[in-house]
């Protein structure tokens, strides 16, 4: 079943173009004066985004950005920036067979064996100069641009909105971001796992009741979560190379970002890392990043994967609890179906996978042999 979608806390980015024109939209080389423009107009808007934060950002091109080919996109009016946001070439991008040469919107465009996979993405930009932005820098790439594919990943609604609102796409895909409203958690007149599935109560009743006395530590400092965060790496990797897969952590540049990540953003309270435990016996370990006092759960790692007990919907509601103790708003799974998600979840967003093509032999034949694949597998 498919849970309501509610609108999220992002706000409205509708604006009157009519008082305010921007002056210009260009795409400019990358350089670490760009980037101090780009740390000054975040304390300037007070942009409360994550993955279009000066941090989030210089961090990923520090790991990135020898691989991924960038550049920025800078707004300006009454010569003054108002908006910014990063310009990649994709790396080792494929539709179907072919290799294809992608732009991309944000700290996107890696290789699928390193990606960081960015969900509610955003671009930097004053909200009353937002659709002007989009729109400009629409027509600045299909002018400028030597690309096939344009993409747009891991965008949040409001922006998705301006893109849409363009030329249109080649194809829009709209996944379910699954979260729990962690309100409903304070102000339960009973246990909150009431709030869920009978399925899901009975799991969750069982396996507390049988583990007995769980304990839930809240890594909010930078040496205890880069602790937490190599543990959790290790059970998570144990598992995929169990299963004969090699585990997102396997990519260096992958492992690293999130480190350095870690170090950075757990002293501002925009991440932390938690870990259940059965006396000495963990349970889990959960990875969690934070936006606008809600609660991401980005990656995750458990010991143990053949329990008789639910252990990750253990760790996750444990999570959950503490998260509503301290006041945070949700517990966001983030993208995807999994009935994981579905099950520990009351409500969910959407998240736009978005992208255009232009037109090319390549892309005529790959549509050509998917048509007669429709055809001759019905």
């Amino acid at each position: 079943m498919l849970l309501p979608a509610v609108n999220s806390t992002l706000p409205a980015v509708h604006c009157s173009s009519a008082r305010a024109t921007l002056d210009s939209v260009r795409i400019v080389e990358f350089s670490l004066e760009w980037m101090r423009e780009w740390a000054a107009l975040e304390d300037r808007l007070q942009s409360p985004y994550l993955t279009c934060s000066y941090d989030w950002t210089q961090i990923w091109l520090k790991h990135y950005g020898d691989l991924v080919p960038h550049r920025l996109a800078v707004a300006t009016y009454v010569d003054e920036i108002v908006g910014m946001c990063l310009i990649t070439n994709g790396v080792r991008q494929y539709e179907g067979p072919f290799e294809i040469k992608t732009l991309h919107i944000g700290t996107a465009g890696e290789p699928e064996s390193d990606s960081v996979c960015v969900e509610y993405n955003h671009l930097l930009c004053a909200p009353e100069f937002l659709p002007q932005f989009v729109q400009k820098l629409a027509q600045l790439i299909a002018k400028c641009e030597v690309c096939e594919c344009l993409l747009v990943e891991g965008m949040a609604a409001g922006e998705s909105y301006e893109f849409l609102d363009g030329e249109t796409p080649t194809s829009v895909e709209e996944v379910p971001s699954y979260y729990c409203d962690l309100n409903l958690f304070r102000s339960a007149p009973a246990e909150p796992w009431r709030l869920f599935g009978e399925s899901t109560r009975n799991n969750l009743r069982r396996s507390l009741r049988d583990l007995g006395d769980l304990e839930l530590d809240w890594a909010d400092e930078p040496e205890l979560a880069l602790a937490f965060y190599e543990e959790m790496v290790g059970y998570h990797q144990a598992r995929w190379k169990a299963a004969g897969r090699p585990g997102v952590f396997s990519s260096d540049r992958f492992r690293d970002f999130h480190r350095d990540l870690i170090a950075s953003l757990v002293p501002q309270q925009r991440a932390v890392l938690v870990r259940a435990r059965q006396g000495s016996r963990v349970l889990g370990i959960l990875y969690l990043l934070i936006e606008q006092n809600r609660l991401w759960y980005y990656q995750g790692g458990l010991p143990e994967y053949r329990s008789k007990h639910s252990l990750g919907n253990v760790t996750q509601y444990l999570s959950m609890l503490e998260g509503a103790r301290r006041g945070y708003d949700a517990f966001d799974f983030l993208a995807g179906d999994a009935q994981y998600k579905r099950v520990l979840s009351t409500h969910h967003n959407v998240v736009y996978w978005i992208r255009w093509r232009r037109p090319s032999l390549k892309f005529r034949l790959l549509d050509g042999l998917r048509s007669l694949r429709r055809k001759y597998s019905s």
